[in-house]
């Protein structure tokens, strides 16, 4: 199975790279993915994806997590096997904008201490100054 890092790991795994199951034990693997310190990756199938489905036998696997969890030596064409597994991890890893964290595993959402909520939260000061302004005149 292979998983993404939600936060910084003791393993030196960073937020956001993926790693097998290997790297961490199996009685840490529920209690990381209960606490959300961990995700498991949705690999498509091969067989869905164009190209990728040519590979499938070859490879005798079905995920594109599985590609990547190979053990090229095992295969004729070891060469060819990492540069797929380059592929597939390409495919799966994909890193967020600058700017933006994930606080919640569905939903991109922006860092409150972007320009943008910047300016949002000063011009909710200057409407309500003047509202205040309004108020004290009448």
């Amino acid at each position: 199975m292979l998983y993404r890092a939600r936060t910084d790991l003791d393993i030196g795994v960073k937020r956001g790279e993926l790693f097998p199951s290997s790297k961490i034990s199996e009685r840490a693997i529920p209690v990381l993915l209960e606490r959300g310190k961990i995700a498991e990756v949705a690999a498509p199938p091969l067989r869905d994806l164009p190209v990728w489905n040519d590979r499938q036998p070859i490879l005798g696997v079905e995920t594109l997590s599985d590609v990547v969890e190979v053990d090229p030596a095992a295969y004729e064409f070891p060469a060819q096997v990492q540069q797929w597994q380059k592929e597939a991890k390409a495919l799966l890893n994909y890193p967020a904008p600058e700017g933006w964290y994930l606080k919640d595993p569905y939903k991109v959402q922006q860092k409150e201490d972007c320009g943008g909520c910047e300016k949002k939260r000063k011009s909710r000061a200057r409407k309500a100054k003047s509202a205040e302004v309004k108020d004290a005149t009448n």
